[in-house]
């Protein structure tokens, strides 16, 4: 049996949204949206593990004749192997030092490593400047608490057995509850029943696997 295609974007898509409320607007240098740094690492940690064994990043300093400094940043994540490096320069202040540039210089070249693997996609992608996009990402968000921690628990599940367990036994009854007690969440629940459905058809073919 033919094995199932690779979706070379399945983390670029589980990532590729950004909660508005992460979000800032910063009017210099013709305005742009920034992001939450720790909001961020957060979301590295939901999709890796804990920093220092799912992921990780490394930095080198520069300090160039310019009064900036250019922090060196390489971030890997799965293992030590797998690296991507970007750089983030900030400015150290003309007569008074910012003594956070090195902080700022570092963040930047993370977030920027991060972009790659399509963390915060859509403020890169410029989606951010259309305000009916945010409006509806932002009404995204704003899901019930349980179906979020439902739809984190089926994207990071390893095995059917286990998702079928934890579905049935705890999260089905809380999903329906859910959804009577506020029609307006009948969508949520809908799509996060769908994400449980495919999950498990992801499955199939693992189990077939195992009976041949």
């Amino acid at each position: 049996m033919a094995s199932a295609k690779k979706d070379n974007l399945e983390l670029w898509n589980k990532v590729c949204q950004t909660d508005p409320s992460h979000t800032k607007h910063v009017g210099q240098r013709g305005g742009f949206t920034a992001i939450d740094a720790h909001y961020q690492v957060q979301t590295a940690t939901e999709m890796f593990g804990p920093i220092g064994v799912g992921w990780g990043f490394d930095f080198e300093l520069m300090f160039p004749p310019n009064d900036t400094v250019i922090a060196v940043v390489t971030l890997w994540h799965g293992n030590r192997e797998q690296t991507i490096k970007q750089c983030g320069q900030k400015s150290l202040g003309s007569g008074r030092v910012d003594e956070d540039a090195t902080k700022k210089a570092v963040t930047d070249g993370l977030t920027k490593c991060l972009s790659y693997l399509g963390f915060n996609a859509d403020v890169f992608l410029g989606k951010f400047d259309d305000n009916k996009y945010v409006e509806q990402v932002r009404t995204q968000f704003s899901k019930p608490q349980v179906v979020s921690d439902f739809e984190t628990i089926v994207n990071t599940s390893s095995n059917s057995q286990d998702l079928e367990a934890t579905y049935e036994g705890e999260y089905k009854r809380q999903l329906i509850a859910c959804k009577d007690e506020d029609p307006s969440n009948g969508g949520y629940v809908k799509a996060a029943v769908e994400l449980y459905r495919k999950k498990l058809s992801d499955f199939q073919p693992n189990k077939e696997k195992e009976a041949a």
